[in-house]
């Protein structure tokens, strides 16, 4: 238990670096608290600062979900799936409630997704690609982000059928405990959407509207 608690908190503590934030204020001297939607995540600060900008922290928030899972359950001696199920769990938690910023975070889409990228990768890049596909055809990234999250569950749970795999209880409840996270931290998103004024990607962010 010792082990799976400095897990957790190693992995809540990267989760919790709010990178775009620091790219925001380091290399464009804005602070994406203050525009757009006022969230600290990658999408936002593509808004603020362009698409370069948005997808290096796009990335970096992947890294923060994908890194805990990879390196510390084999540092720390912890076998099995649940071992990445903490580290993955407390990077996700760390991104979305980041004691830097008085628990304040991002909706925890791309460190999740990084997560499941060590933990389980075709499920995840399928996921991806629904996300893709969805915000292809609408422009919106909130209904990318909670129509494949959403999906997460379903698929694993086939996958894992389909390739003959034991069932893996610590995933599946990873897989569900994102599903869910994910459409809570939507939920303006959710209603904007409904209502029709949900930002499509490639509108600038709004100084000064921290709408959420």
């Amino acid at each position: 238990m010792m082990k799976l608690a400095i897990a957790f908190i190693i992995s809540y503590l990267v989760g919790a670096i709010p990178f775009s934030l620091i790219i925001g204020i380091i290399f464009g001297g804005v602070d994406i608290r203050k525009i757009g939607s006022g969230n600290i995540g990658s999408t936002n600060l593509a808004r603020a600062m362009g698409y370069r900008w948005g997808i290096l922290a796009f990335l970096i928030d992947v890294a923060k979900g994908a890194l805990p899972v990879l390196i510390l359950p084999n540092t720390l001696g912890l076998s099995g799936s649940l071992g990445g199920v903490v580290c993955a769990v407390g990077a996700i938690i760390g991104h979305m409630v980041p004691v830097y910023l008085a628990f304040r975070g991002g909706k925890g889409v791309a460190t999740a997704l990084g997560a499941m990228v060590a933990l389980t990768p075709i499920p995840a890049i399928i996921c991806f690609t629904i996300f893709i596909i969805v915000v292809a055809f609408t422009r919106f990234v909130s209904l990318g982000s909670i129509t494949a999250t959403s999906l997460l569950p379903p698929i694993f749970i086939l996958y894992n059928h389909l390739s003959g795999k034991p069932t893996d209880i610590p995933i599946i409840t990873l897989t569900l405990i994102i599903a869910i996270g994910v459409v809570i931290s939507h939920k303006s998103n959710i209603s904007r959407l409904l209502s029709g004024t949900e930002r499509r990607i490639g509108e600038k962010a709004e100084r000064g509207n921290s709408t959420k």
